[in-house]
């Protein structure tokens, strides 16, 4: 008879890994849950402990950071109870992940270092290559690319010393957004066409959806709005009907971007305050400065510096109570923005968010040891170039 409730709890497990991999996050929830019910009914808390996972899964892929982050608290008890090792590294890694999301990195740190440790007692080179690019990534939010990549380049390594396709994928496409962040557009692009094929082969929507995006962000930093927004009209709808609200708020932004480089300035105003109202809502508050921004763009386009002010003392107040703006796409492109309000304004406080956004992108180019690389970050990014090019008029100036 147990038996029988094994097999269907596997079923359900299945179920459950393969919704996810096509991006039906609310099957893998309803089924990871008919998981959790059979197994607890039958008191085999080792399945208990899976099912948990597999539904902390879920809720972080559909965007539920802290409901996830609770679920994964809940399925490490589970595992530790339940003596299952696997599953254990497997929740400690979805904690890092959901507090790299919730930029908590000292944290995330602290549970991807403790599932490594856990993935290599138990002989699992598939969890240990996926934890490698889970700490490459925690490492990019945070600016340290050199560390980023390091890591990366270790996960794809071993994805593909082990077969993980799906692993491989990540891992190619983190390494593209280290390249597009550091101006190195061209090796972007194609680490997310790599990443776009084999995500392709698999089926995975959500993956699809994200390589898909960040080609449009690339088409974008090259000026090519219009290929931009093409992207962009692929992945909104698939991002609506997988329900994933972190994808849908990033292509949102793409869209921002691509309607206001257009000239299109009602829609993106409607892309940039739908985009902000899901960051806000899923608490990406660093994130959510970038359509803040977006929108002051556009109303200072449209000859509202008011307006434009309105949305730059937001962002202003947010940084004065964080400092920093760890997970953003364009980080400095916020800083340029505000920088460029208070300029029409003529709000006196330009100066100094001028010399602020200097420092911090000389300091974050200082970490870069090759010097090649270094001069593509301070040059080939348009907001860089800009912001140095202003910085550097703005201590002429003082020095005359």
């Amino acid at each position: 008879m147990q038996d029988d409730v094994k097999a269907q709890i596997s079923h359900y497990l299945h179920q459950a890994n393969e919704a996810q991999t096509t991006s039906d996050y609310a099957t893998a929830a309803a089924a990871a849950r008919q998981a959790i019910a059979l197994a607890q009914s039958a008191g085999l808390r080792e399945l208990e402990a899976r099912g948990a996972y597999e539904w902390s899964r879920a809720l972080l892929l559909m965007g539920q950071l802290p409901e996830a982050y609770a679920q994964f608290e809940h399925t490490l008890a589970l595992a530790r109870t339940a003596g299952s090792r696997h599953t254990e590294a497997d929740a400690l890694r979805g904690l890092g992940l959901t507090s790299n999301y919730q930029n908590l990195h000292a944290e995330a740190e602290r549970h991807l270092l403790q599932a490594l440790a856990l993935y290599r007692e138990i002989g699992d080179r598939q969890g240990e290559g996926r934890t490698y690019n889970s700490l490459g990534e925690n490492y990019h939010v945070q600016s340290d690319w050199e560390q980023a990549t390091t890591y990366c380049e270790q996960a794809v390594s071993i994805c593909r010393e082990v077969g993980d396709v799906q692993g491989e994928h990540w891992s190619l496409s983190n390494l593209g957004e280290i390249c597009r962040i550091r101006g190195d557009y061209l090796s972007a692009r194609r680490y997310y066409e790599q990443s776009l094929t084999v995500e392709r082969g698999l089926g995975d929507r959500r993956s699809i959806g994200i390589s898909l995006g960040n080609l449009g962000m690339v088409a974008h930093s090259l000026g090519d709005h219009q290929t931009a927004w093409d992207y962009a009209q692929q992945v909104l709808p698939l991002a609506e009907t997988i329900g994933d609200r972190r994808l849908l708020a990033f292509v949102l932004d793409v869209s921002g971007h691509a309607l206001a480089g257009l000239g299109r300035w009602d829609e993106a105003t409607l892309a940039y305050q739908r985009s902000l109202a899901i960051k806000n809502e899923i608490g990406e508050l660093n994130r959510a400065m970038e359509p803040l921004a977006g929108l002051a763009r556009v109303a200072l386009a449209q000859g509202n510096p008011a307006r434009a002010l309105e949305y730059v003392e937001e962002i202003l107040a947010h940084l004065a109570f964080n400092g920093a703006l760890d997970g953003a796409d364009e980080p400095f492109r916020v800083h340029l923005t505000c920088y460029q309000v208070l300029q029409a304004n003529a709000d006196p406080r330009a100066s100094d968010v001028l010399a602020r956004a200097g420092e911090l992108l000389q300091a974050q180019a200082a970490r870069i040891p090759d010097p090649a690389m270094r001069r593509a970050f301070l040059e080939d990014v348009p907001y860089h170039r800009e912001i140095m090019a202003l910085f550097q008029e703005r201590q002429a100036a003082t020095h005359e």
